[in-house]
């Protein structure tokens, strides 16, 4: 590992830690040996991790950078087919009554995208989906202002996803047999390296990733329209049930996650190491496997509503209305679901007579709780919406609008019963006792206690529980609403441009977080330092398993300064938390030309301040490594800066032009038909997107913030200029300049915000176009046929991924992806009829 330039340590010799290792005299306490040249034994060197190596991960095929960086390029396949049947009928019962049908089935079979060719896909390998969806509607018209329409709706969505090496045993990396057993759903384990694999090839989906689902949704909604006057009054409802027959793992071999933690010179400076050195040595800072119970979830939402359209002058429009909902919390068939009460003692806790530590897991549907819902309703969801339209002169509108939405409860996925901890169980990996002072655990054997079924109801889940780290509903959790607003001018100016200018703005409340951890050790508590990681008895041995970090004779006298120190750490799921703010400059143009030409353009300059961005980072770009995530759970204030998602301007160019050639066209209007044929028809269509890159939030490969699951962010030294000069392609290995980044000191948490406002990742500049020809096949013009060639990238330009946004790694602000498509042609033919 010399090549990589950077010390590494031995962790089993952290003097004043490991068993016999004294500190020299003057030495600082929890040193370790270096080794000699940056060489690791071959006797240390864990026979798993070169297993894996041998398995998993090529050898270079390019001359890149220092070891393990840019030094491996390699395309892959993505896609898959697709079915499509629509049936669509339409019958006029009479001149009152129209009926309608539709059935549409869709099946797709998904392609995994595998660059390695090793069955560790980048996301997931692959998944079926089969779609049926049936839609009726009844319309009457009563007379001319009064309308009825009714509608009943089905769907059902089945998707299936299995890993392409669903028969692989841990026993090819040399686990344990009895571990390989125990395995839910057959596949490799996930190893994420810090620094070494930031282009997502060994994603948390990619290897082990199994879901199967099935889906439906019975919904049955009328609206009822009456004209008084200058009223358009219009009301409505809708009753929406929704089930989910869901189970899903991406760990079920395991998950373990390595950076430089162990091979440090010291564990609470984190100077030298690397995420490779703890690999090669066998030694995650964290992982866990996951074993699930399928589950039959429901939600109920009901929905009524009144708009009134008023056209108070012939100039003025006014739009009141008002909605009330209610997103039903999530129910289980067989209430297989949990929640954590603050004040309750644990059961197995008050046995012992230890009392003084309130909190425990509970269940729904019991004596603690008669609910079968884990989190409590809100029936006062009102949304009220406010809208006029004003025309000033012919060609001058004035218009606004307000209104409140509520957040459907479902995109807080982690409340569903599937993520419960009673249904989905991750055995903890224990890679310390002692707050990762040494090593307690390797991944040769990493569960030495075997792996543990999640409990369901059984009312073993205490004793399972206890110890772990539990994510949990909290039932008085807010719902979460956005209110939006704009205020906008309409200017037409001729007869063939259009202006629109706009302000926009939106502000969330209680956005949810996936989860929140509610029991970070208090940051006052911060500075008692290295008493933090003191040895002191444990009050709670022979409670927890003893598998369990929390399980020994003895544990971090920090440990029980946490609020429920009995846990290996709290959170709230789906945590209403979080809020955020949207001011938006919105500018539209249309301008049409004769002979068949147009060309729209929207610009849009804005920013998005938020304390929390996403619940779905693997769908978005933050997925690539940019998604800043919390670091005080106890300051969330600290935590509002700008949004993973801002994008500060944007810009779409769509034009179509009918190139004027051909019969009835402005040249060669009387040419044959043989003639018409070659060059008559044609035109060209395009959209082009300029758009700035996404904010970069930047974390360390260490965290030595010992504030017992806190995050950790660098800190920035003032006055140092952090962006770098130069085009995209000079910059690539160095996007900024890491020197304005350092680690902060132990018992610290740094200065660097959630996202940066100076950094960001490359932005877009995208040309797609078509050129079409289309063909008059018989005089009458009943038939014709088009032919449609088109482009997107046409310029074949590179829009590259996010740099290495980790301090303390060798890939730290170096880009090392692509995130676009190549340029890619495809053809098309349209019979029209």
């Amino acid at each position: 590992l010399s090549e990589l330039q950077t010390p590494i340590y031995d962790p089993n010799t952290t003097c004043g830690a490991s068993p016999g290792v004294a500190c020299a005299p003057g030495e600082a306490q929890y040193n370790r040996q270096e080794f000699v040249n940056e060489k690791i034994p071959k006797n240390l060197l864990n026979p798993t991790a070169l297993l894996y190596l041998k398995q998993f991960y090529p050898a270079p095929n390019t001359t890149g950078g220092p070891l393990g960086v840019n030094n491996f390029t390699s395309n892959a396949s993505s896609g898959g087919n697709n079915y499509q049947t629509v049936v669509h009928i339409d019958q006029n019962v009479s001149n009152k009554q129209h009926i309608s049908a539709r059935y549409t089935n869709w099946i797709n079979h998904n392609l995994g995208v595998d660059p390695l060719g090793t069955g560790i896909c980048q996301d997931s390998c692959g998944g079926h989906y089969n779609t049926n969806d049936f839609v009726f509607d009844d319309t009457y018209s009563f007379n001319s202002r009064t309308i009825l329409d009714m509608r009943v709706s089905y769907l059902r969505l089945v998707y299936n996803r299995s890993a392409l090496l669903n028969t692989y045993s841990l026993t090819s990396l040399g686990m344990p047999s009895s571990l390989a057993s125990e395995v839910q759903f057959p596949g490799p384990p996930i190893m994420s390296i810090s620094g070494f694999d930031t282009a997502g090839t060994f994603g948390s989906q990619g290897a082990d990733s199994t879901i199967n689902n099935a889906t439906d949704d019975d919904r049955i909604a009328g609206s009822l329209t009456k004209l008084i006057g200058n009223h358009t009054l219009k009301f409505g409802g809708e009753f929406l049930r929704a089930t989910f027959n869901y189970a899903q793992t991406n760990i079920s071999a395991g998950d373990f996650n390595f950076n430089n933690s162990f091979t440090a010179q010291n564990p609470e400076t984190g100077v030298g190491g690397t995420g490779l050195a703890s690999f090669l040595l066998g030694y995650p800072n964290s992982g866990s496997a996951l074993e699930v119970i399928p589950v039959a979830a429901e939600q109920l939402y009901p929905g009524l509503y009144a708009n009134d359209d008023w056209r108070a002058t012939p100039r003025l429009t006014m739009h009141l209305g008002v909605r009330w909902e209610d997103d039903f919390p999530w129910t289980e068939r067989h209430n297989r679901m949990s929640y954590f009460d603050t004040t309750a003692v644990n059961p197995l806790l008050a046995a012992a007579g230890i009392g003084q530590y309130p909190g425990s897991v509970e269940l729904v549907s019991s004596s603690t709780r008669s609910s079968k819902t884990s989190t409590n309703n809100d029936y006062k969801q009102f949304s009220p919406r406010l809208g006029l339209a004003y025309e000033v002169t012919p060609d001058t509108v004035f218009s606004m609008g307000y209104g409140i939405f509520w957040l459907p409860t479902d995109v807080a996925f982690s409340l569903a019963p599937s993520s419960d901890s009673i249904n989905s169980f991750s055995t903890p990996y224990t890679a310390s006792i002692n707050n990762g002072l040494t090593p307690a655990n390797n991944i040769s054997n990493p569960f030495p206690g075997g792996l543990t079924p999640a409990p369901g109801r059984n009312p073993s889940y205490q004793g399972i529980l206890l110890g772990t780290g539990v994510g949990e509903a909290f039932p008085n959790n807010p719902y979460a609403y956005a209110q939006q607003w704009n205020v906008g001018v309409q200017q037409q100016i001729g007869s063939s441009f259009a202006l629109d200018v706009a302000y926009g703005g939106a502000k969330g409340t209680h956005l949810p977080f996936w989860s929140l951890l509610t029991d970070q050790l208090p940051d006052a508590d911060l500075a008692l330092g290295n008493a933090l990681n003191a040895s002191v008895t444990n009050p709670f041995y022979g409670l927890i398993n003893p598998n369990y970090g929390l399980g020994a004779a003895t544990i971090p006298a920090g440990q029980l300064l946490t609020k429920y120190p009995q846990y290996g750490g709290v959170s709230i799921n789906g945590a209403g938390q979080g809020d955020s703010t949207y001011n938006s400059l919105q500018v539209t143009a249309q301008k049409r030309f004769s002979r068949g030409a147009s060309i729209d353009a929207a610009y849009t300059f804005s920013k998005l301040i938020s304390i929390t961005d996403t619940l779905t980072a693997w769908l978005e770009p933050a997925v690539a490594g940019a998604y800043g995530g919390v670091q005080d759970n106890n300051n969330l204030k600290a935590e509002k800066s700008l949004s993973s998602n801002d994008v500060r301007n944007r810009l779409v160019l769509s034009y179509v032009y009918d190139i004027p050639v051909g019969q009835g066209k402005t040249y060669l209007s009387n040419a044959s038909r043989m003639v018409d044929y070659a060059i008559g028809g044609w035109g060209l269509e395009g959209i082009t997107t300029l758009q700035s890159g996404f904010p970069l939030g930047l974390n360390t490969n260490q965290n030595l913030t010992n504030s017992f699951a806190g995050g950790s962010r660098p800190n920035y030294t003032a006055g140092c200029a952090k962006s770098t000069s130069g085009g995209a392609v000079s910059r690539l290995n160095n996007w900024f300049d890491t020197a304005c980044f350092r680690q902060p000191p132990p018992f610290t948490f740094g200065n660097e915000p959630r996202n940066d406002a100076q950094l960001r990742a490359p932005g877009i500049a995208d040309w797609d176009t078509s050129v079409f020809k289309n063909f008059a096949v018989d005089k009458a013009g009943k038939v014709d046929v088009q032919f449609r060639a088109e482009i997107f990238n046409l310029f074949n330009r590179v829009q590259f991924g996010y740099p290495g946004t980790t301090q303390g790694t060798s890939n730290f602000g170096i880009i090392n992806s692509q995130y676009n498509l190549p340029r890619i042609v495809q053809f098309a033919l349209r019979v029209n009829y």
